[in-house]
């Protein structure tokens, strides 16, 4: 009896230890709980601190600078607010040098797109096609041949001689543009940078200078350049655009874009120059537009 005793007093002390153990687990955990809430709270209030301190940035009268041209089309020499990439969100004026052909532009005169062009753009275009066609009708039906030796194109460039056609470099590439002869308001749409696409597609006006760059995804869309096509449908004019072909992440595309190539020529609308492949598969180019009085009259006049 004695022995019995003693091992339900012994039993009865290991689970007041257990409870103990339990509880005081139990405690530990609705703490941490505590902790992790008032850590998230307090990284509110960081953020809400944060955000308060960029609303209260220091406001300036001065237009807004735009990275296409200018201010507008005023290209003003301005102040750039530019932000520090600091905790405290400091700000610091820079002054922005802008490049000596701003003010060049804004010298120009207005477009008058009422006026008759001078420019003989048909003499351009049959002396383009003259010295094109021998090259490229060598490779009809041969779509490797057209996608690995188009730089030979480059030849016919001297048609353009008199036109001049800048580069515009970044830090591995070099895209081509005309500048405009008149002043206006220009329109530069980058098609590549994302899957956002809204803006374009509500677009319905002259685009006067495009890049794309869709890393193979241009093939979906090159017949929309056609005549007839669907930005005819919408209204849509392209004055000039730098294209880069990516048949080396979409073999398929090498039949397309030899397709492409001939419907251009077919419709007599844009030349193409400047041809560049660098690497197997991967080539640029850029066109022209000599069809749209707009056009011409803005950038080849």
């Amino acid at each position: 009896m004695k022995y019995y005793s003693r091992l339900k007093e012994h039993t009865s002390f290991w689970n007041n230890l257990f409870f103990l153990t339990f509880l005081l687990f139990l405690l530990v955990f609705v703490l941490s709980l505590n902790d992790a809430s008032e850590i998230t709270v307090t990284s509110e209030v960081v953020n809400s601190e944060v955000v308060a301190k960029v609303e209260e940035a220091p406001k300036t009268n001065d237009p807004v600078w735009d990275t296409l041209d200018g201010i507008g089309y005023h290209f003003e020499e301005v102040y750039l607010v530019s932000r520090l990439p600091t905790i405290f969100c400091s700000f610091q004026n820079k002054e922005v040098i802008l490049d000596p052909r701003f003010k060049l532009l804004e010298k120009l005169p207005k477009c008058q797109y009422s006026e008759e062009h001078p420019l003989d753009t048909s003499k351009l275009m049959d002396s383009f096609q003259k010295c094109i066609k021998p090259i490229v009708e060598r490779w009809r039906g041969n779509v490797a041949a057209i996608n690995g030796r188009w730089e030979n194109t480059a030849r016919c460039d001297r048609v353009f001689r008199n036109l001049d056609i800048i580069p515009m470099e970044n830090l591995h590439e070099t895209k081509w543009t005309i500048l405009p002869k008149c002043k206006e308001e220009n329109i530069m749409v980058t098609m590549g940078v994302g899957h956002d696409t809204m803006a374009e597609e509500k677009l319905n006006r002259r685009i006067d200078i495009a890049w794309i760059d869709i890393e193979g995804g241009e093939f979906e869309f090159l017949d929309q350049f056609y005549k007839g096509g669907e930005m005819d449908q919408k209204g849509i004019t392209i004055c000039q655009f730098n294209l880069e072909v990516h048949s080396k992440f979409h073999p398929p595309g090498a039949q397309v874009f030899h397709d492409f190539v001939f419907q251009i020529l077919e419709d007599r609308r844009y030349v193409f120059l400047k041809p560049a492949r660098t690497e197997p598969g991967v080539h640029r180019m850029f066109f022209i537009n000599l069809e749209d009085k707009e056009c011409v009259r803005k950038f080849l006049e």
